[in-house]
């Protein structure tokens, strides 16, 4: 005889899965949700240009306004943290569509983030360290940020091909943060000296080699280039 019971047992395994099919399609449209939000942020962080140097200058230019209260500028940099990554990948950093200044001096958003990434075709991204910040701006070396003139190299770089530098040994003046020596050791080169006069700018120079796989391929070295030796 048949137990009283089987078809409720039966049915527990079909509820089940049910339940992960459930699960498995709301976790699918929270993804979604995020990355929408996530990429209409890009698109709001793209077209700012110094909410971290000058915050509340910013603010009133964007709501046409002479000047805003300080409670909206103090939350504004609360939500530094959610802003900096989506900044980061807008096109605005990625292709230097903004200048380092503006017409008042306000500084680049760009130059004061704490890292920057970089697009390569056909391959996985730069992810460069920066150590540029609002503090110490108008006091750190110059290479302790990615400049335009920087993105223009690296871009260069990339249209010779990696043919143009394998096995190549190359030497870098003015390194900075390092990005024209990593984007070089990517593209083939066998050995590359990244040179600067500014011994922390080499360090992070080294650093970023490092976190990008290239540490063995990239050495650095100080040379205070355009200056006759000893």
């Amino acid at each position: 005889q048949r137990p009283r019971h089987a078809p409720a047992a039966a049915a527990l395994p079909a509820a089940a899965a049910g339940a992960a099919a459930l699960a498995a399609a709301a976790a699918l449209i929270n993804t979604a949700a995020a990355l929408a939000a996530a990429a209409g942020g890009v698109v709001v962080a793209n077209g700012l240009f110094g909410v971290l140097d000058n915050t509340g200058d910013e603010l009133a230019d964007l709501l046409g306004v002479d000047e805003v209260p300080q409670a909206a500028v103090a939350t504004v940099r609360l939500l530094q943290p959610l802003y900096e990554p989506l900044k980061a990948v807008s096109p605005s950093c990625t292709e230097a569509l903004f200048p380092e200044f503006n017409e008042v001096n306000d500084w680049n958003d760009c130059s004061l983030l704490p890292r920057r990434v970089f697009w390569r075709p056909g391959a996985p991204p730069l992810l460069i360290r920066q150590t540029m910040t609002k503090a110490n701006m108008w006091e750190a070396s110059t290479g302790s940020a990615v400049w335009g003139g920087g993105i223009v190299l690296s871009r260069y770089m990339e249209e010779l091909g990696s043919a143009f530098w394998e096995g190549k040994r190359v030497l870098e003046l003015g390194t900075g943060t390092g990005l024209g020596s990593v984007t070089a050791a990517k593209l083939g080169a066998a050995r590359v000296l990244a040179t600067d006069r500014d011994g922390k700018v080499l360090a992070l120079a080294t650093q970023n080699a490092q976190a990008n796989g290239v540490g063995g391929t990239v050495s650095a070295a100080s040379l205070s280039w355009g200056r006759p030796g000893p």
